[in-house]
């Protein structure tokens, strides 16, 4: 038997909660921060450029390679450049916050299909404890 979420009430209720997300002054700030970021064509490329070379650097490391140190001294000063922002260090602390709602809402869900039941904050608490969710 296939179990969707299609044509059901959770469909609903998901959408209730989404609505309500999008109605809470936190995630609205948090919206325009990342919407200003995104509309700043220079900055979008420099996160492109940034994070590209940052993979690479990442993958080389992985892979036993040595990184001269102009390559990563140019790396970081590339990003220190873009940091210098307030547009960009705001998008990151946007996307991380968002991350952390997300977190949060994934918790209460994975608890109540673990718990069979609607999870309390204590429950949640509880699971971070074990799993160190504290970032």
């Amino acid at each position: 038997m296939e179990t969707t979420v299609k044509d059901r009430p959770i469909v609903e209720k998901t959408k209730e909660l989404c609505a309500t997300l999008l109605e809470q002054p936190e995630v609205k700030t948090l919206r325009a921060d990342m919407d200003a970021f995104l509309a700043n064509e220079e900055l979008r490329s420099g996160y492109d450029v940034l994070s590209m070379k940052g993979e690479a650097l990442g993958q080389r490391q992985q892979m036993g390679l040595e990184i001269p140190p102009e390559e990563m001294a140019e790396f970081e000063k590339d990003r220190d450049a873009w940091m210098a922002n307030d547009a960009s260090i705001k998008f990151l602390e946007s996307q991380k916050q968002m991350q952390r709602i997300q977190d949060e809402i994934h918790q209460f869900v994975s608890k109540t299909f673990e718990l069979g039941r609607v999870p309390e904050m204590h429950d949640i608490d509880q699971h971070c404890n074990d799993c160190d969710c504290s970032s």
